[in-house]
């Protein structure tokens, strides 16, 4: 019995051997012309979207709704050199550029899906608000500068203000688990009107890839301005100077109730001369709320005031001084 299982034993090792010597090589050869022969590439956007565009070997392949994408190629061999993702505009408002692949095209040979990073961008306009939501006019801005988590920085003047524009919205990082798609966000770090900016650094963030109608919120306060003279505290002036941070100066008349009202000037510092009405020395005035601004003249009132004063004190001087006015001592005593 011991010689006829070591008998079995031996003719299965054998067959063994053969097969492993005839699969092996067969397996090993199949795998080594895998990249060599036609197949379809798989591939899988990051972020999933329609539309996106590739071209390899004269053909042209489009995502469907989940991001996938299924292409026919002639080989896998450098099939990195020939795929083309070209940038595309897959929306009225998107479009998208190729990122990165995640590891090696020529891996999709094995039936593997090949993750497909892309940039995307979008197209993006905005508006301006004050305090209470009431549209402020774009020609009122200036300028304005955005910011991006990224670092990127958008100057923005004149006609820039009012046409929409093409701001990068997404980009892709690798993952543990694979590419990972990060939305990009941008803050308003400064709007300019009437020389100084009229938006708390950094206050207001937006990301494009949740909205595109941006709404800035400017910061314009109601002021009111009145003149009193010095002495006396009555209304006096004719109106005020109001100096902006650009150097432009601005006339306002006051009302008949002795007040001149801005119901929308731009947070900042100006500097304030009442004229009309005696003499007013430039007042620099910090605004940041709603508030009134009471400013002192002197008035002709005033300085007929100081002047009498100034003369009684000069001939009180004066009488004190005379000769014989105080008496004087006798000789030898």
């Amino acid at each position: 019995m011991d010689v006829i299982r070591r008998a079995v034993r031996a003719a299965l090792l054998s067959l063994a051997a053969v097969l492993l010597a005839v699969v092996l090589p067969t397996a090993a050869s199949a795998a080594r012309s895998a990249p060599a022969r036609p197949g379809i590439l798989h591939l899988q956007t990051v972020p999933p979207l329609r539309g996106v565009v590739v071209k390899v070997d004269g053909k042209l392949a489009r995502s469907d709704a989940k991001g996938r994408i299924q292409v026919a190629v002639r080989n896998f061999i450098d099939l990195d050199k020939r795929l083309i993702v070209p940038e595309t505009r897959i929306s009225d408002d998107r479009k998208v550029v190729f990122d990165r692949f995640r590891g090696d095209v020529d891996a999709g040979a094995r039936g593997k899906v090949v993750e497909l990073g892309l940039r995307t961008a979008r197209l993006v306009s905005w508006s301006f608000i004050d305090r209470f939501g009431a549209v402020v006019p774009p020609d009122r801005v200036a300028a304005m500068r955005l910011r991006s988590n990224t670092g990127e920085v958008l100057d923005l003047a004149g006609a820039e203000l009012t046409r929409p524009r093409w701001v990068a919205e997404s980009r892709t990082q690798q993952g543990p688990r694979g590419l990972v798609s990060k939305q990009l966000y941008y803050v308003v770090d400064s709007a300019m009107v009437d020389g100084t900016s009229v938006v708390n650094r950094a206050g207001q963030r937006f990301v494009p890839w949740e909205r595109t109608a941006w709404v800035v919120q400017l910061l314009f306060f109601r002021v009111s301005f009145t003149a009193a003279d010095m002495f006396f505290t009555h209304r006096v002036g004719d109106g005020i100077e109001l100096t902006r941070a650009d150097g432009a100066v601005q006339r306002l008349p006051f009302g008949p109730d002795g007040s001149a009202v801005v119901p929308d000037l731009p947070r900042g510092t100006y500097t304030v001369t009442v004229f009309g009405g005696g003499v007013s020395f430039g007042r620099p005035v910090s605004i940041s709320k709603d508030q009134q601004v009471a400013l002192t003249v002197i008035s002709v009132a005033d300085l007929a005031l100081v002047t009498t004063a100034i003369l009684v004190v000069a001939v009180g001087l004066v009488l004190l001084g005379r000769p014989g006015s105080a008496r004087r001592p006798e000789p030898g005593r």
